[in-house]
């Protein structure tokens, strides 16, 4: 299931992404779902589980996209005038953006690793 923007509004009850980049994010999240499907068994906990899933991976990939842009734009210089901010250790490896999107995943299905033995 690809949920809409009302879905993610309204039933999941995102705030974070815009009705812009809703169409963006959504795609990414689908995707990384399709993938994780592709070689584990998934049982549903709840009707909705597809849809509350794509959401919150969806929101888990927009606030590290976020993160990423943050860590870019710690230091500026403008003619002989800088200065440069500190930005929160967070940690932004495809490692730890892996395991956010498998928490998300846990967080409305059941999942065994798929054995095709």
């Amino acid at each position: 299931m690809t949920p809409d923007y009302s879905f993610y509004r309204e039933t999941y009850l995102g705030e974070s992404i815009d009705e812009l980049s809703w169409p963006f994010y959504v795609a990414r999240a689908s995707e990384e779902l399709g993938r994780l499907s592709g070689y584990l068994t998934l049982t549903p906990r709840t009707d909705n589980a597809g849809g509350m899933t794509v959401c919150a991976m969806a929101d888990a990939l927009y606030y590290f996209d976020t993160a990423v842009n943050q860590r870019k734009a710690t230091a500026v210089t403008i003619g002989a005038v800088s200065a440069q901010t500190s930005a929160p250790a967070v940690d932004i490896s495809p490692k730890a953006q892996q395991a956010e999107l498998m928490r998300c995943l846990r967080r409305f299905y059941d999942v065994e690793r798929w054995c095709g033995c």
